[in-house]
């Protein structure tokens, strides 16, 4: 019975970690007020559709209001957004996000069922969008 015990504590540390997020910090936008972090264990290939053939990554991607951020002002922390960058043309996009705020209950969501690469939008040199970019791609 102790056997049987231990081996399943075991398996279940297990299965936690290896679903656990493994989150990276990408750093704060030059007025301070955001900061974006990127789980790079959820970095995986992407298919907008069945027929496409180009070369899509999806990533989960967390910002984080701070100092006197406008989201900040209306109550929320903090968002938990999945983004698809696709790689060969340098540009992001937005599937879905969940809003929090500051006692880390969920303030809304969405989920954009209809989502297409011409909703994907191209990244600027020294943007965050260029960081997130980069770690997704690279």
């Amino acid at each position: 019975m102790v056997k049987l015990l231990t081996t399943l504590m075991c398996v279940g540390i297990l299965s936690v970690s290896a679903s656990a997020a493994n989150w990276v910090d990408l750093g704060k936008s030059k007025d301070k007020e955001l900061q974006l972090f990127i789980d790079i264990d959820s970095i995986k290939p992407y298919k907008i559709n069945s027929y496409s053939r180009d070369n899509y990554v999806s990533a989960f991607v967390q910002n984080t209001y701070i100092n006197n951020h406008q989201f900040r002002k209306k109550g929320l922390y903090y968002a938990k957004v999945l983004k698809v960058a696709d790689c060969n043309t340098g540009s992001l996009g937005e599937v879905a996000g969940i809003n929090y705020g500051f006692k880390n209950e969920i303030i809304d969501s969405y989920q954009d069922k209809y989502f297409t690469a011409s909703k994907l939008n191209i990244v600027f040199p020294e943007t965050m969008g260029e960081a997130i970019l980069e770690y997704m791609c690279y």
